[in-house]
């Protein structure tokens, strides 16, 4: 009788010990996942929160913040399991733009959670989930901030109730079998019971799961060995898959910041890694002694590369001209890409300005060099801007800003050289910006107006006109077309002027027509820009619908280079102008590429001379040869020929001899209003 009551007290004893051990290893597998688990979320997090961060960092750059562009990069998270919030904040911690994922999320106890956690950067456990905050741009001189909240509880619940799911059957199946054993069997089971608290504690102590459970013993004592260890094989199973994910995180992490610091084409650091780079270089010279310079390199025809050759080859070219940019540039200094074509090269020896031209000099050649990629011998050239850290107030954006402004002026210098900032170049730059914004005003104040001027032909009777855009500003005062139409082109306003264009030169065809006859043709010029519009087609069809116009009254007049910017893309349009009755004029023939191999590809109807052929007809026998090598090619091509910039007897005699069916220029004609014009009789 005692030895029963001694067997159940020890049955009842054992199932308790086994039931506190099984409780043990199952709260601390619990414990060990969570906090894996939580592990995880968090650098899951921190990752996607400071990638998102530095791709606001490029639209901070900008000093007009588009909120369009900031809800389309917010919404990109929202592919992120269990986000609740997210927000892009000023430097004063106001709420720039929103994402709200959980609509249980109560938005306006964002403040109160902010100041709860002392707008600390980083993450931070929080009643509403786990927070991060990260500064967007650089750390010593935020541009704003993101914040991102995200459900961890409900994740971690479920995730944990899905291995009690799988241990729990388990474990009962144990605590049953052991005590149905211990009625008949306790003192057999006193070691194996040790045994397993030994083995509970060694998984404590160690966390290591794979540790083998061997208790010999009965049939029973077996089974409950092999029961245990398939427990903690399951545990082990899914400790190791949420290391593996860990893993597997930790990998994406370092590839995503691979993506986010560098480019993937050449390898070079991108904006984000130059602008971090570029700040602590600065933060850390003599300010007495030492004077980093910056060039900011833009290639010179890159576009007409991939266009004409195709863009694997263009990715050639790239990987090619950063190469040699690395191989020029000392250790110290930092070679970055930036755009498609464009490049910044921190030069962190030179302490004077001579230093400096010497490298731009070192790279313009550099670049002007042939360069042989899949047997096409190609030449491009850059344009180089160059700014000095002392003449920046030693500020990254600052130093970057002034070598955009010298590289620009190098540009309308001309392709392949430099240009050295100076502080006249922003008022300069200034202007730009001032004629840029002052174009849509324009439009609406009807301060743009068309000039026109008449092409005659041989017996000097008017055949058409050619419109000519003029610009009476009330605030900038009267502003030239070469000075306006770029800075229009470059600034993405081009577009609406050309729209207007069309319309105003359908507007006035009639009137022309009603004096000088139906078959008037007036020309209107198009850009690079213009070519590049997909739905510019449909605009000239509404305006000729609209103004009831016979689409071969108007002519399109296109420069060569900016045909070539665009050659397939320009011929396709080409092609649907053709369709529609419009004839095309090849404008400055001979002031672009000049390569004849072009006429044979280009789909247009006239030939225009430029005025720099004219100028020299009878002055020089070379210009003049060539002149008449230009027409009689052209006839043989089946081409109409208009010489324009005619401005003596002498000209007009020698291209009336070579049988130019159109004259263009101020012995006829200047450009005037239409008003003008319709008084004057040239017959």
């Amino acid at each position: 009788m005692i030895f029963k009551s001694i067997r159940s007290s020890l049955a009842a004893y054992t199932s308790v010990a086994i039931l506190l051990a099984c409780t043990a290893i199952i709260a601390v597998s619990l414990s060990v996942y969570g906090q894996l688990y939580l592990d995880a979320v968090e650098q899951d997090v921190e990752h996607m929160s400071e990638h998102m961060a530095g791709d606001l960092s490029e639209i901070f750059v900008n000093e007009t913040i588009d909120s369009i562009v900031l809800t389309e990069t917010l919404q990109e998270l929202e592919r992120y399991d269990n986000l609740r919030f997210a927000a892009v904040l000023d430097t004063k911690f106001e709420s720039l733009e929103s994402f709200l994922a959980d609509d249980s999320f109560d938005v306006n106890t964002l403040p109160d959670l902010l100041e709860a956690n002392k707008f600390k950067l980083g993450m931070q456990h929080t009643d509403c989930g786990l927070l991060a905050l990260s500064v967007i741009g650089d750390t010593a001189q935020p541009r704003g901030y993101l914040v991102v909240i995200t459900d961890i509880a409900t994740p971690l619940g479920q995730s944990k109730r899905l291995l009690l799911q799988r241990v729990v059957p388990i474990a009962i199946v144990i605590i049953l079998l052991i005590i149905f054993l211990s009625s008949w069997q306790n003192y057999r089971m006193l070691l194996p019971l040790k045994q397993l608290a030994e083995f509970a504690r060694r998984i404590k102590t160690t966390n290591d799961y794979s540790i083998k459970l061997d208790i010999s013993g009965k049939r029973e004592v077996k089974a409950l060995s092999e029961e245990i260890s398939s427990m903690v094989t399951t545990i082990g199973e899914e400790s190791s898959k949420n290391k593996a994910h860990t893993e597997k995180l930790k990998q994406q992490q370092q590839a995503m910041e691979q993506l986010a610091n560098y480019d993937l084409l050449t390898g070079l650091p991108n904006r984000i890694s130059f602008l971090s780079a570029a700040a602590k270089v600065l933060a850390n010279i003599d300010k007495n002694t030492d004077n980093p310079a910056l060039l900011s390199c833009d290639l010179d025809g890159f576009k007409a590369i991939n266009d004409l050759h195709g863009h694997a080859v263009g990715d050639k070219l790239l990987i090619e001209v950063s190469q040699r940019l690395k191989n020029l540039m000392q250790p110290a200094d930092v070679v970055s890409r930036i755009g498609a074509d464009e490049f910044l090269i921190l030069l962190v020896a030179p302490r004077n300005n001579e230093q400096s031209l010497a490298s731009a000099q070192a790279v313009a050649d550099a670049l002007s060099a042939p360069f042989h990629i899949n047997e096409w011998e190609i030449n491009i050239g850059a344009s180089i801007g160059i700014a000095s850290a002392k003449n920046s107030d030693y500020e990254v954006s600052q130093l970057i800003s002034n070598a955009d402004i010298a590289m620009f002026r190098a540009k309308l210098s001309g392709n392949h050289t430099y240009a050295v900032f100076e502080r006249d170049m922003m008022s300069a730059n200034k202007r730009r910006l001032d004629i840029a914004n002052a174009i849509p005003n324009a439009l609406k104040l009807k301060e743009f107006d068309l000039f026109y001027q008449a092409k005659v032909n041989k017996r000097r009777k008017v055949v058409g006109f050619e419109a000519l855009l003029r610009w009476d500003s009330q605030e900038l005062g009267t502003i030239p077309p070469d000075e306006f139409i770029p800075i229009a082109e470059q600034s993405g306003r081009m577009t609406i002027i050309t729209h207007w264009v069309i319309n105003k030169v359908c507007e006035d065809l009639y009137k022309f027509q009603y004096e000088y006859g139906d078959k008037i043709v007036v020309a209107l010029n198009l850009s690079a820009y213009d070519l590049k519009e997909p739905d510019l087609i449909d605009v000239i069809k509404n305006a000729f619908k609209k103004h009831n116009i016979n689409p071969k009254s108007i002519e399109f007049e296109v420069t060569e280079s900016a045909f070539l910017d665009n050659f397939e893309q320009a011929n396709q349009f080409f092609d649907q102008l053709a369709k529609l009755g419009s004839s095309v004029a090849l404008d400055d023939f001979g002031t672009g590429y000049s390569s004849l191999s072009y006429l044979t590809k280009i789909k247009f109807n006239t030939l225009k001379i430029d005025k720099q052929f004219i100028d020299d007809i009878g002055i020089s026998k070379r210009t003049t040869l060539v002149t008449k090598t230009i027409i009689d090619m052209a006839k043989n091509l089946n081409l109409s020929v208009c010489a324009e910039g005619v401005e003596t007897e002498q000209q007009m005699e020698f291209l009336v001899q070579m049988n130019c069916e159109q004259l263009q220029g101020y012995y006829f004609s200047k450009p005037q209003p239409i008003e003008l014009l319709l008084e004057i009789s040239l017959d």
